[in-house]
């Protein structure tokens, strides 16, 4: 075998180990800054309280909206898309990182999901000291 055959033949191999390399890792994006600035911008909202947070079960998607509805960030494992009125943008993002979107946003909505079934159980409480206040009332001013 002459020397441009062992060349076709490791650039032939070159490219096999590149595909299985990407089969195992996945495409990797080139991160830029206006990326990283989204990837924040994510991060920062599911850290405030006062964002509204829903999940699409169609879309497999997290919508986040500012309490004044000036923004909205719509995120899933592949995807971040931000939109105010005038403006919308997008990016791709590698399946690491927005699996570790997906995963803080399932914890956030977990965790609002909480407080309102304690909220609802108070209330429920709440309901059953009444009216059984209500009915031992009743049942003195009926005898």
């Amino acid at each position: 075998m002459n020397s441009i055959g062992r060349k076709r033949l490791f650039f032939k191999w070159l490219k096999s180990w590149r595909n299985v390399k990407r089969l195992i890792t996945g495409h990797q994006f080139e991160v830029t800054d206006e990326d990283r600035i989204m990837i924040r911008a994510v991060k920062a909202m599911l850290k405030r309280e006062d964002i509204r947070i829903f999940y699409s079960p169609l879309s497999h998607s997290i919508y986040m909206q500012t309490p004044d509805h000036k923004y909205t960030i719509i995120f899933n494992e592949f995807e971040i898309r931000v939109a105010n009125h005038r403006l919308f943008l997008s990016t791709k993002i590698n399946s690491k990182t927005g699996d570790n979107l997906m995963k803080m946003g399932r914890e956030r909505i977990e965790r609002e999901m909480k407080s309102v079934e304690a909220e609802v159980r108070k209330n429920e409480f709440k309901f059953l000291q009444d009216l059984t206040k209500f009915l031992e009332t009743d049942e003195e001013n009926s005898k």
